[in-house]
């Protein structure tokens, strides 16, 4: 498929437009969850593990796709040798939604869709990428 790059980055494109909507939403007094009440995702979201230095994991992922989405348009259009450094943020990206997943899954044992939604598009993300590289 020879459109993996392009692939790629309109699924990192979703990712902030869907992160930034999710952080809208936390702003507001009414969260919004996709699939399962709000509670639940508040519940996850602001839980103990929903903050790594006081800074909320929604907003990091947000500056953190944003990054990412940047460094994919200039890896595609402007400079190759860059690739390294983008095919790390997706590894380290990827690693990321596992934890966040197991995070959910086993520690906390409530289920936030939103969070679910960025883990899994992340995951898919990282195997498009390994695609890309053997191509």
């Amino acid at each position: 498929m020879k459109y993996f790059k392009e692939i790629m980055l309109l699924a990192i494109l979703f990712e902030v437009i869907f992160v930034g909507f999710m952080m809208q939403s936390s702003l507001s007094s009414d969260g919004v969850c996709i699939l399962n009440d709000s509670l639940t995702c508040d519940q996850v979201q602001f839980s103990k593990y929903g903050e790594i230095f006081g800074i909320s994991i929604t907003n990091l992922g947000f500056f953190a796709f944003l990054l990412l989405l940047f460094a994919g348009v200039y890896t595609f259009y402007f400079d190759k040798k860059f690739y390294p450094s983008f095919n790390l943020m997706i590894t380290l990206g990827c690693f990321f939604a596992i934890y966040f997943i197991i995070l959910q899954v086993i520690i906390l044992k409530k289920i936030c869709s939103n969070c679910f939604i960025v883990d899994f598009m992340m995951i898919f993300i990282f195997i498009l990428n390994r695609f890309y590289r053997r191509n």
